[in-house]
């Protein structure tokens, strides 16, 4: 049987939709894969992933992708996020073939961010990096603290007046994307985007970080910041990713391993991978 690796493109999607709601997630309707697929920050992208088609062009295998521009260590960066990958299993020789066809694109940045257990030796042997898995649940405690250090900003033009251009991209670019939270403040020493989703932990929801704009402005805010996630959002812990923490940071936490993730790339650094234009935002995992 002859197997085919081919872009998925507009005409292709509601079939890879079909595909995926039967073999990959239930949960999900055709419907809302066919939305997970096409959610895109970009005006052109080159495809929504790479799909395994058989003789008869039926889809028995595919990669997803998202496709972004973002600001990273100075340099306005070309990322790649390929996700939900799933192969029928009598096609599972094949597999390897539609992550080839996403990496080999040329100009581009990636990262793995679900990667199953198979995935984990696969995407090491394609040399991408793994990223540090430590992370520390931060009880978000009553207690006000008393300071003109940090505001909460509401209003677009004031929001819009604070952040940086970047930034500004960031929160507009994700602010109407299903579970995604924003808080932005104002501190003596400049402003702070957070964005987060919300994730159960001790039977209670909690705060799980997508991106902070300034990790260690974050840090220095905390005794704040916890008081703000659990007055506005009722969050009871904050999930934080010790990869971004300066070395400093001593605030209790119960400590924990997270999943293994992954990027791929020449230059950019660990600190600059953080979950914003991924399906960590665009689905409800």
């Amino acid at each position: 049987m002859t197997i085919n690796t081919i872009a998925i493109d507009k005409e292709l999607v509601p079939q890879v939709s079909e595909f995926l709601h039967r073999n990959m997630n239930g949960r999900f309707s055709v419907t809302q894969w066919q939305t997970i697929l096409t959610t895109q920050w970009l005006d052109s992208v080159p495809n929504y992933g790479f799909a395994l088609v058989n003789e008869h062009h039926q889809v028995v295998g595919a990669i997803c992708a998202l496709y972004s521009q973002q600001w990273l260590n100075g340099e306005l960066r070309q990322m790649c996020n390929p996700h939900t990958w799933c192969v029928l299993p009598e096609f599972r020789k094949h597999s390897i073939s539609v992550v080839l066809a996403v990496i080999k694109q040329a100009g581009y940045h990636f990262t793995m961010f679900t990667p199953n257990k198979s995935g984990l030796e696969i995407f090491s042997y394609l040399r991408f990096i793994p990223l540090k898995t430590g992370l520390r649940w931060l009880p978000n405690l009553p207690l006000p603290v008393f300071s003109n250090r940090t505001h909460q900003v509401d209003g677009d033009k004031e929001i819009h007046d604070i952040l940086s251009p970047h930034d500004w991209q960031i929160f507009t670019d994700h602010r109407s994307l299903d579970g995604v939270y924003s808080m932005v403040l104002r501190t003596e020493e400049g402003p702070l985007l957070i964005l987060m989703k919300r994730q159960k932990f001790k039977r209670t929801w909690s705060a799980q970080l997508m991106y902070v704009s300034d990790y260690a402005l974050f840090a220095r805010c905390w005794r704040s910041i916890r008081f703000q996630l659990l007055s506005r959002f009722g969050f009871k812990f904050t999930r934080v990713e010790m990869r971004f923490m300066p070395d400093n940071f001593s605030y209790w936490g119960i400590a924990a391993e997270g999943h293994q993730r992954f990027y791929l790339s020449q230059d950019l650094r660990p600190e600059d991978i953080q979950y914003v234009y991924s399906e960590m935002v665009a689905m409800r995992l």
